[in-house]
């Protein structure tokens, strides 16, 4: 079990606000690392595990279609695959 799974998986203990501000800090690392010349495939991984947990406490909202808006960007401006982040 991964530090992402026992975060954010069916075992973490962390409260949902709790869980979603851990998915930004763990979200905006990613975004630090993939800046200083990371790969985009590690940043759209780390994506796909923050996205779902973001969505859980935000749902739907505008601030939830922002951010999926950002990371797609991100990921497409370095040439990575978008497609299926926000699902």
């Amino acid at each position: 079990m991964t530090s992402a799974e026992l975060a954010f998986g069916s075992a973490s203990a962390l409260a949902p606000e709790q869980r979603y501000f851990a998915a930004l800090s763990l979200l905006n690392d990613a975004r630090g690392r993939l800046a200083a010349g990371g790969a985009v495939d590690d940043f759209a991984q780390v994506a796909r595990i923050v996205l779902p947990v973001t969505k859980d406490f935000l749902g739907t909202s505008e601030r939830y279609a922002g951010l999926v808006a950002e990371v797609a960007g991100a990921v497409s401006a370095r040439g990575g695959d978008s497609a299926g982040l926000a699902a």
